[in-house]
């Protein structure tokens, strides 16, 4: 009888572990959406203003994309980083003289709330907040924004679920009392939050991660894109706020890395590059001095290419206490039109500029005619339209705008639906933004626009 009852609760605890295990490997699973494969290619019907590319021209600084610094900012110590001692202001200086050669008009700020853990944001800490973007604005940067609490493992005290849902509703009440200040100086947000430097994990205590996320998301205003750091954390995205959410990749080392955030050989990998191209993404290599072996350039740039990266961190692997490392290196290393065509890499001319601003490289695609009669009389007109390449891998930042020009008279803006950039037939798109983009695309008389 005991003999029967042993194997009873044994069957019984191996069934529930089987169930548990299922359980977990449902759990864990890396759900990412199904998207349209993503073209480099436009068309854009113009009059001829548009001047091919030119290698006399300037280059231009993109204030949404490209390279960027990291800076700190903790509220209610008038510290950067916490326990630095710092002040930000100087740290934002530093960094912006720091890298002033490298044309960088993108800076990653974290914004540390540790003081706040677990109680309310005061009325101070948002005016601090304000006072800092409003610096911002006046350096002429874009901020990748990320709210953090937790920054060693030695930490003992950090928020709650509900702290953290709390402060939410406090910030998106200060996003939208300061919404002209948000679109001038916030380029997207990173989720943040939860744990060791908002990378979401190491946190002191238990968080509801879908919680989380739909504060953050309930937080950012509808048109700014928001980065998450893992695939898990993108497969917890409500559905219906997924088409703004992208990837951060903290640890850009060239090759399936045991501490990278997915395996290259996972089923889930294919479609996460491909869900980034639909989105705004960023990506960092360790530190130089972390002793990370066997980095891989010709690998991490292509993961660059692989996840379309809007921005890459140049604090990080570049130039650290006067040593250089790999991406100051590679600074100076060439590759030939072959090496490039066997990694998939893609070599394009950049994007120039003149006096009356941007123009982009062109490609006469066709010359269509047509006829108009109206009041009698027979009106003849001819459309040049020209192939517009993307000279990047990234997408376009959130209210990307179209503004046509007619014999010397500017048409009325039209918005882009962010989500909506890469599909097909899309009318009425643009490159560029509604800020700080001085070029206009002119389409003579047509009244049509679509890139395809």
């Amino acid at each position: 009888m005991r003999k029967l009852a042993y194997k009873t609760i044994t069957s019984i605890l191996l069934a529930a572990m089987c169930l548990a295990a299922v359980f977990l490997t449902s759990c864990n699973k890396i759900k990412i959406s199904d998207y349209p494969a993503t073209g480099t290619s436009y068309i854009y019907p113009v009059d001829g203003s548009v001047a091919p590319y030119d290698p006399n021209y300037d280059y231009v600084i993109n204030p949404s994309r490209g390279m960027r610094g990291e800076t700190y900012i903790t509220l209610g110590r008038n510290e950067a980083y916490p326990g630095s001692g710092e002040n930000p202001y100087s740290r934002l200086n530093d960094q912006l003289d720091k890298y002033a050669p490298d044309g960088i008009a993108l800076m990653q700020v974290y914004v540390y709330l540790t003081e706040y853990s677990n109680t309310d944001l005061p009325a101070s800490a948002l005016t601090e907040l304000k006072a800092y973007f409003e610096e911002i604005e006046r350096r002429g940067v874009k901020m990748l924004l990320r709210f953090a609490y937790e920054y060693t493992s030695e930490q003992k005290t950090g928020p709650r679920t509900s702290d953290i849902v709390k402060h939410c509703k406090r910030l998106k009440t200060f996003f939208e009392e300061n919404a002209e200040l948000i679109d001038k100086t916030v380029y997207a947000v990173q989720l943040g939050m939860i744990g060791l430097w908002g990378e979401g994990h190491g946190n002191v205590h238990y968080l509801n991660k879908r919680k989380v996320i739909a504060a953050v998301a309930d937080m950012v205003p509808d048109d700014i894109f928001i980065m998450v750091r893992t695939p898990e954390l993108l497969s917890l995205v409500p559905e219906d706020e997924e088409h703004r959410f992208g990837i951060h990749d903290d640890f850009l080392v060239g090759y399936d890395h045991e501490w990278g955030m997915i395996s290259f050989d996972d089923p889930a990998y294919p479609k996460l590059l491909n869900k980034s191209k639909h989105a705004l993404t960023d990506g960092e290599m360790p530190w130089g001095d972390a002793g990370i072996e066997g980095i891989d350039m010709l690998g991490v740039l292509k993961q660059c290419a692989g996840y379309g990266l809007t921005s890459l961190s140049i604090e990080h692997n570049y130039i650290e206490d006067g040593n250089a490392y790999f991406l100051k290196r590679w600074q100076s290393v060439y590759l030939t039109g072959t090496e490039l065509e066997a990694n998939s890499l893609q070599s394009r001319a950049p994007y120039r500029k003149r006096d009356n601003g941007i123009r982009l490289s062109q490609t006469p695609s066709g010359i269509s005619a047509r006829s108009e009669q109206s009041h009698g009389f027979r009106r003849h007109s001819y459309v040049h339209d020209n192939e517009l390449r993307n000279g990047g891998g990234a997408r376009l930042p959130h209210r990307s705008y179209l503004r046509r020009q007619s014999d010397g008279v500017h048409g009325r803006r039209r918005p882009l639906i962010p989500q909506s950039i890469r599909t097909t037939h899309i009318r009425r798109a643009v490159f560029g933004r509604r800020h700080r983009y001085p070029h206009i695309f002119r389409a003579g008389r047509r009244r049509r626009s679509e890139i395809i």
